[in-house]
């Protein structure tokens, strides 16, 4: 698996900061926190959605090896400031659950597994325009967001590769329409 920490931005203690990943040159993961914990140990933490007394994570590593090496790997490129290891990997959708709303633009919230380790939680699925049509080509997904410095708004964790998120859609679009039958 291929990591490469980009984006790297500490703060002027340079006790925190965040960076952003891409993990097999196809997905991006921004928003990524570094800071140290309070034994004054490098921490990492991913972005979650804050609810009340709740977070929701927007997505998971399905082990907790995966994980453990992408935050060290995120460590060393915090500390070193330039990072990329690996040789990238053809990253697929392995798995697809979707919970359909009837009557609305938004037609289901879906989760999706990439290689089999890594689930991308919260992508709405909505439709472009007003139809009865089932043609995928009509949908589009919309993965998670925050807002960035000078209320931009700023995509979470997104593919960069076009085949990928062609598959991301049209497996979302797929599952959907088993569903609704």
């Amino acid at each position: 698996m291929k990591i490469e920490v980009t984006n790297i931005r500490k703060s002027e203690d340079e006790f925190d900061g965040k960076v952003t990943i891409i993990i097999n040159d196809s997905i991006v993961i921004e928003n990524i926190s570094v800071y140290n914990n309070v034994a004054g140990k490098l921490t990492v933490s991913f972005p979650v959605i804050k609810g009340k007394g709740k977070n929701t994570s927007i997505f998971v590593f399905k082990s907790r090896e995966i994980e453990n090496e992408i935050k060290e790997k995120i460590i060393d490129a915090y500390n070193s400031k330039n990072f990329s290891e690996g040789i990238s990997e053809e990253m697929h959708v392995t798995d697809v659950s979707i919970m359909v709303f009837k009557g609305t633009k938004t037609k289901g919230i879906a989760s999706v597994t990439i290689n089999d380790f890594l689930e991308i939680r919260l992508i709405d699925f909505k439709q472009k325009e007003k139809t009865d049509s089932l043609d995928h080509n009509v949908y589009e997904i919309y993965m998670h967001t925050y807002n960035g410095k000078e209320n931009t708004v700023r995509k979470t964790i997104y593919s960069i590769n076009s085949n990928l998120t062609k598959e991301i859609i049209e497996s979302i679009y797929k599952k959907y329409k088993e569903e609704i039958e």
